[in-house]
């Protein structure tokens, strides 16, 4: 257990030796800590915001397909902890005062099917509690010979925005676990640096306008198949008809649609809607498809749009 290895003396004797400077803008509590390991870190988070004030105490937890609790004290003292990835998140929910959650998903050694589950459990409890989702992606690979794309990159951010992310983080920038990071082990760039550049460029040029909105539900539209889905306990539906658009359809392809609410109440609602047809635009044209709008009602005052 982290209370006997790393007891809340040392975080103490590590503030009494601490020496400020501009370049640290954070303390590192742990990493994909178990959930029986919840209580703990949520008093590490609370020491660290009392005795390193103005640094950001950062956690981040497990995925959903990290290794399930099952029955022997062994098993459920490995990873998560608990029985499933909801009981997961709802312990960290109630032990640990974060502004945010901040898990890792990489995709490309995983399934599309759990991304949709961590997204969901994970964005759910965000904001039913009023935190920040932050979210780890993958640029490196577990294969030597593997190289992620700029698409999949994109792909990935694109997932966690549709869902509400408000901070994307990439592993690894330098050599570390794993293989073809952004930089190698001298710190040369490779094929990754530029392909992350083009993938964070974008984000940037949308972050103004995304960061005025907030995350209220994700759709899916089009052709979700029963098994991407059979883990976050959602449907597909043919069409997205809401209270501001009608008639929003994948045009033979699957969208991923991230319904927004804006922060200010007298900013126009087209904002939003461009947002969703935004997200579903890079997904259809990474399938070199379309997606179809039948109506939008866009005459409407603001108010009710």
């Amino acid at each position: 257990m982290m209370n006997e290895k790393n007891p809340l003396q040392k975080y103490e004797l590590a503030a009494d030796a601490f020496q400020d400077h501009p370049a640290i803008i954070g303390i590192d509590a742990g990493d994909e800590p178990s959930s029986l390991d919840f209580p703990h870190y949520g008093k590490a988070i609370d020491t660290i915001s009392k005795r390193f004030p103005g640094k950001l105490p950062y956690l981040n937890i497990y995925p959903s397909y990290a290794v399930k609790g099952s029955n022997t004290p062994q098993e459920i003292a490995a990873q998560l902890g608990t029985n499933s990835y909801q009981n997961y998140i709802d312990r960290y929910v109630r032990s640990v005062n974060t502004p945010y959650i901040c898990f890792d998903y990489y995709l490309y050694s995983a399934d599309l099917p759990g991304l949709y589950e961590s997204l969901t459990v994970v964005s759910d409890a965000c904001r039913k509690t009023g935190r920040e989702m932050w979210m780890v992606l993958q640029v490196n690979s577990n294969q030597p010979e593997v190289f992620i794309s700029e698409e999949q990159l994109r792909f990935q951010a694109g997932c966690a925005l549709a869902f509400g992310a408000q901070t994307i983080i990439w592993a690894c920038y330098c050599a570390g676990w794993w293989h073809n990071h952004v930089l190698d082990r001298q710190g040369n760039k490779t094929e990754q640096y530029e392909k992350l550049k083009a993938v964070n460029a974008g984000l940037h040029r949308l972050g103004e306008t995304y960061m005025q909105y907030r995350h209220t539900e994700t759709h899916f539209v089009g052709g979700f198949s029963s098994e991407e889905l059979s883990k976050n306990g959602k449907a597909a539906i043919a069409r997205l008809d809401t209270t501001c658009i009608r008639g929003l359809h994948a045009g033979g392809t699957k969208l991923l649609i991230g319904q927004m609410q804006t922060h200010q109440a007298e900013m126009p609602g087209e904002f939003f809607f461009a947002w969703t047809v935004f997200i579903g635009s890079a997904y259809a044209y990474r399938k070199r498809q379309h997606l179809g709008v039948d109506i939008l009602i866009n005459r409407l005052p603001y108010r009710i749009r």
